[in-house]
């Protein structure tokens, strides 16, 4: 076991799940082991950014519902549709905390798993103002097509007067139920139904709240920005979801998806670095 700074303490949270918990005069946030799963990030002064369903499982072997699930080393069903579990095995398994510092104010913690085939991670969370993301996935012995995402869950006021700037012209791919394969995004994503959105996109993008808050999103070593919001049918079928919770919240991730992967030979490392900042 580490030594942990003052303000960061390993505690049991939900479900008896070990939780790391962060509060400095900046920031305070918590990160759970399994999936090394950020599920509160909240900057002194602010409401809460982040979102989790009340209906969530806090479940070993089960994912959180909510807050920053690492999804890896496939998104979804895979490039190929017949990948399970959903969205890869980083975001269910426990994640050793290995390192955890607090720097004017913003704490730092590192986490590593390692998983079949000898493929491995290095995560590394810093909650401050900002909230930063890298993840490190390495090959093991064989070729790997890796993909990710950082399914960044965000409480929003009314999901009816989000918009997300930043996106327009990109190509993407539309998985909600009737999309298409090939669209462009002619101006502001808005929200009028469920929306299930993987861009090919590589530079920021900002969500505009209807109550004034700006979260902007920034990325390096991501090829895709996806949004989504399940609106009412896929909120109602889902069992670790609230029906009546989807208008309080939407996703905008930094990912390698679909045509986006990252081709690793065995041994190499690919790192997506991730920032979230509000304004």
């Amino acid at each position: 076991m580490i030594e942990l700074p003052e303000a960061i303490t390993l505690e049991t949270g939900r479900g008896g799940l070990p939780v790391v918990k962060v509060a400095t005069a900046a920031v305070t946030g918590e990160v759970y082991l399994l999936g090394a799963h950020v599920t509160a990030w909240t900057p002194a002064g602010e409401a809460p950014v982040l979102w989790v369903s009340e209906q969530s499982n806090f479940l070993r072997g089960t994912p959180i519902r909510g807050g920053v699930p690492v999804c890896a080393p496939w998104f979804g069903p895979g490039r190929h549709g017949d990948k399970q579990p959903a969205h890869g095995w980083f975001r269910i398994s426990d994640w050793e905390l290995t390192g955890a510092e607090v720097v004017d104010d913003e704490a730092r913690l590192t986490f590593a798993l390692t998983g079949p085939g000898g493929i491995s991670a290095e995560y590394r969370v810093l909650l401050g103002r900002s909230l930063h993301l890298d993840l490190s996935v390495t090959a093991g012995a064989d070729p790997l097509d890796l993909e990710e995402a950082t399914h960044a869950y965000f409480a929003v006021s009314d999901i009816h007067g989000v918009r997300v700037d930043g996106l327009a012209g990109a190509h993407y791919v539309d998985k909600a139920p009737g999309g298409a394969s090939d669209n462009v995004e002619l101006g502001p994503v808005t929200f009028t139904g469920e929306t299930d959105r993987v861009y090919a996109h590589t530079g920021p993008a900002t969500v505009i709240d209807p109550d004034g808050r700006h979260i902007t999103l920034s990325k390096h070593g991501s090829n895709n920005t996806v949004v989504w919001n399940p609106w009412v049918d896929k909120a109602a079928a889902m069992g670790d979801f609230g029906d009546d919770e989807w208008p309080g919240m939407m996703c905008l991730e930094a990912a390698n998806a679909l045509d986006g992967y990252v081709a690793l030979q065995p041994g190499e490392t690919h790192t997506m670095q991730v920032t979230y900042a509000l304004s």
